[in-house]
């Protein structure tokens, strides 16, 4: 490689957009250029990289050459790519899931995600519940008695809680004759608990 033109470790869409030249005037001018794109070895196969180009200077300032500094990324890459496609299809998975309730909130109670199944089941669209309190959605005295809490501080102790209990939806209103339909809620977290 010494000694030949740099711009052979970009592609050659890269080269024919002029990339390699645009990236130096930019370490010159800016002092670095940083960069993330696919480059290519000495084989032809192409990796994804993270690149730094900064200009070598002698001791009176002046520029005699740029230096690139290159990280393969292309596992990294790989994993977000697999992480993106593994969250997208649980995504579909919870959005088709139209029998059970399933939503997520924060430790504050405030509620993050909500599924098609909680729009049907709780009468609440996504957009109206959202970064509301998951209170709401229980009955007063089970508020009272801090139930959400109680099951979240189980969750974390212990990965999980479960309830079956009288949920409130978004129509009910609170009294004998027009009491809603038990749920059952499952309250988990990410991580190992032992002893539960």
């Amino acid at each position: 490689m010494i000694g030949q033109n740099s711009e052979l470790i970009f592609s050659f869409d890269d080269q024919l957009a002029g990339v390699p030249l645009k990236e130096r005037r930019v370490a010159l001018a800016e002092g670095r250029a940083e960069d993330n794109r696919w480059h290519v070895r000495k084989d032809g196969s192409i990796f994804w990289a993270s690149g730094l180009m900064m200009p070598l200077r002698n001791d009176a300032g002046g520029v005699y050459g740029l230096i690139k500094v290159v990280r393969d990324q292309t596992r990294m890459l790989r994993q977000d790519e697999t992480l993106r496609s593994s969250q997208e299809r649980l995504q579909l998975i919870l959005q088709s899931a139209t029998d059970y309730a399933i939503f997520t909130f924060d430790r504050d109670g405030l509620i993050i995600s909500w599924n098609t199944g909680a729009c049907r089941i709780f009468g609440y669209e996504e957009r109206d519940i959202l970064n509301r309190d998951a209170r709401i959605l229980f009955l007063p005295e089970d508020r009272k008695e801090g139930a959400l809490e109680r099951e979240m501080r189980t969750a974390f102790e212990c990965g999980r809680a479960e309830n079956e209990r009288f949920h409130l939806r978004k129509d009910a209103t609170y009294n004998l004759r027009n009491r809603p339909s038990p749920t059952g809620v499952i309250i988990c977290t990410s991580g190992s608990h032992a002893g539960c």
